[in-house]
């Protein structure tokens, strides 16, 4: 998209993802959930549960968002971005480290209540999530859907700062986004499976102090289609498991198996080790209030030095136009002004006499009062 010559170039920001997704829906649509509502006969069950999934899962993560004394941050909570089939697909851009931990924490605790909730309904269906990061402006790109008057001459930090405050406005593309949904897709009811950038930054958070509670989870690498030129992807998860039968259960068979648990340093230090090997751009976030991890990525440092570039160009031509359609210095037409029309028929009139008092003299008259042109007339 062109930038907006009379706007600001739009920041680096970082927007965190979130799917949360009605595991079994397909099965209780033909089986328990084909039945009509005691008080709606010509509506399934599967149609209030659908309409009460899209309604109450987004208050959830809103109620469980807790920021404590980090007041800015009170309204900065995921909101819904869009639904697609039985799956609510929210976004959010985050302001540092601690407002991440705070948005996933409030994503964790919904699917954990929501999924209570479910159970204390006949276990016909669940849910599971996932998560992850995407970078904008660039590489990633927010795209207008409704509001006309943010057309592709109007692209700056005014409209970027509009879509986060209302994502359903909008749509998002690019590789970080393709790379979420190939992510969620190996998600499950017990794990909710998190991007690499993502469980990067929690891990960082978990040593901070920042994420307490979760425990990470490591599922091998596999090949996802069109993410990192299909070289094997590393898949990590935060632990979602509901059933504390079930928990123990794994705990004692990874004992058996002599495996260990994941420490969050040894998540963070691989990944950072991976992204570095694979050519993945780091995503850039403040440890704390002001205090970055780095400096900008070098997409996006290159990308800021082409809108601003791209702008002027766009102001310059505009400055050429209205020059082009200024009036001239006299009036801007090939009409004199007035006033000098004015001066000019006074001239004339006076020349116009002069003539005729010249003509008046060089005629003289005759003995019948006839006048006759003087001599050398």
């Amino acid at each position: 998209m062109a930038p907006n010559s009379d706007g600001v170039c739009p920041e680096y920001r970082l927007r965190a993802f979130f799917s949360v997704d009605l595991a079994g829906s397909t099965a209780f649509k033909a089986g328990a959930g084909s039945a009509a509502v005691a008080d709606a006969r010509s509506e399934p069950l599967w149609v209030r549960t659908t309409r009460n999934f899209y309604r109450e899962f987004p208050k959830m993560v809103e109620r469980s968002y807790i920021v404590g004394e980090r007041g800015d941050l009170s309204s900065l909570f995921p909101k819904v971005w869009k639904t697609v089939g039985d799956e609510i697909l929210l976004c959010c851009r985050i302001i540092d480290l601690h407002h991440l931990a705070h948005c996933v924490r409030a994503f964790l605790e919904a699917l954990r209540q929501y999924g209570e909730r479910l159970d204390g309904s006949g276990r016909h269906l669940d849910v599971k999530g996932a998560a992850w990061l995407a970078a904008f402006p660039h590489p990633n790109v927010t795209v207008s859907l409704r509001d006309v008057k943010l057309s592709a001459d109007q692209f700056d930090e005014a409209f970027e700062a509009a879509a986060d405050n209302s994502p359903r406005d909008v749509d998002f593309l690019g590789n970080g986004i393709d790379c979420g949904f190939r992510v969620a897709g190996r998600s499950a009811t017990d794990r909710c499976t998190v991007s690499i950038e993502l469980a990067w930054l929690l891990a960082e958070a978990s040593e901070r102090k920042m994420f307490r509670g979760f425990e990470f989870k490591y599922h091998d690498r596999h090949q996802l289609k069109g993410v990192l030129r299909d070289k094997p992807y590393p898949i990590f998860s935060l632990d979602t498991e509901r059933s504390y039968d079930r928990q123990q259960t794994r705990i004692y068979e990874q004992k058996l198996n002599g495996s260990q648990d994941i420490k969050p340093a040894h998540v963070r230090d691989f990944i950072l080790h991976f992204m570095k090997e694979s050519a993945v751009e780091l995503p850039r976030l403040a440890m704390g209030e002001g205090n970055w991890t780095a400096s900008f990525p070098a997409s996006y440092v290159e990308f800021r030095e082409n809108w601003l570039a791209d702008a002027e160009s766009l102001r310059l031509a505009r400055l050429t136009e209205e020059e082009a359609e200024q009036p001239d210095k006299a009036g801007g037409t090939d009409e004199l002004p007035a006033a000098v029309v004015d001066d000019l028929a006074e001239i004339v009139d006076e020349l116009k006499q002069q003539e005729r008092a010249k003509r008046e003299e060089a005629y003289t008259p005759d003995s019948e009062g006839m006048r006759k042109p003087a001599k050398g007339i």
